[in-house]
């Protein structure tokens, strides 16, 4: 994403950046646009009761209010626009929050908008770094739940033509005191509700009283979707979380990385300038070494012959563009 970002320091796109960045990276700064998120949402709901729409008063207090935090969430995003520029392009949590803000401007008239107001709850999961790592894992299972979803719809479609066929006529009957079976979609619903658990067992027993046999197909339809389907939806979705985990732990490991091996080319020149200074004090420490034995040998102090591939300190040989690694500076 960087690449997208303005490299000239020299330019007033990289000046706005660099002055931006200090008060979107602020872990203060997140915080309070988190808690101003949350109070927004409270008074949001507390918006829809009718002792505030109904008092003129509380509902001036409840329009200023909604103002005064879109005004914030503006300038907000204003920020992460200038600091981020053309990078915000690559962010879909930043997208979202810049379309939910814009629709946000529109005239409160449109119904669509007022329910926007509404969506700037779900802000709060381009902030909280936990949020953000679930809805990812959901994105992340969606193509293995839609797969997950054809297949219930076979499996509703197979007992509720299998239970129409079989307790059709139970309610014209008189069998039953709601109408259960009795047409395909009415069918698909009740198997909905046996699903779910919802009051199975009555509607098992009423049916059961005139085919003794009824519990069959029920507890069989139980037995795949209830603990099988459902179960099988919540390993696609653990699943899913482990990937992401380990997606992010790959993506935080490359960045680490990639700081380390491919420094960016300033930094790159700054190693180099201060490789430059280490060799230049290197030659200036072997000068006064050398000066200080040749003064020892002329006063008859040193009784060896001189040993200068022991005592010179060595030094480095940097070419254009080559940074200094840990083995050459402890070479």
């Amino acid at each position: 994403i960087h690449l997208f970002r303005p490299q000239n320091s020299s330019s007033l796109l990289f000046r706005l950046s660099n002055s931006t960045g200090p008060i979107v990276k602020n872990k203060i700064f997140k915080r309070i646009v988190i808690l101003l998120i949350t109070i927004n949402s409270i008074i949001t709901g507390i918006g829809t009761f009718d002792f505030v729409i109904y008092n003129p008063h509380l509902d001036v207090w409840y329009l200023a209010s909604r103002s005064f935090f879109l005004a914030i969430f503006t300038v907000e995003i204003l920020f992460k626009i200038a600091h981020h520029q053309l990078a915000c392009l690559m962010d879909g949590w930043l997208l979202f929050d810049i379309f939910v803000v814009t629709m946000s401007w529109i005239h409160p008239s449109v119904l669509i908008v007022r329910l926007f107001r509404v969506v700037r709850t779900l802000r709060l999961a381009s902030r909280v770094k936990a949020l953000r790592y679930v809805v990812r894992s959901l994105l992340k299972a969606i193509p293995q739940m839609l797969a997950l979803t054809f297949l219930t719809s076979i499996l509703f479609f197979i007992f509720s033509v299998v239970c129409t066929s079989l307790f059709k006529d139970l309610y014209a009957r008189g069998f039953t005191s709601q109408d259960y079976f009795s047409r395909i979609d009415r069918t698909g619903y009740t198997l909905f509700r046996i699903m779910t658990l919802d009051n199975w067992s009555s509607v098992t027993k009423e049916v059961m009283a005139v085919y003794a046999w009824a519990w069959i197909p029920i507890i069989s339809f139980i037995m795949l979707s209830s603990f099988g389907i459902i179960k099988v939806a919540i390993a696609v979705l653990c699943e899913a979380m482990a990937e992401v985990q380990r997606e992010m732990y790959l993506d935080y490991m490359a960045g680490i990385q990639d700081s380390i091996v491919a420094p960016t080319k300033e930094t790159a020149n700054h190693i180099a300038k201060l490789e430059k200074k280490v060799d230049e004090l290197t030659s200036i420490i072997n000068h006064l070494i050398d000066t200080e034995m040749r003064r020892r040998r002329e006063d008859g102090l040193l009784k060896f012959p001189e040993r200068r591939s022991e005592n010179r300190l060595p030094t480095t040989t940097i070419r254009p563009g080559e940074s200094m690694t840990p083995a050459r500076r402890f070479a």
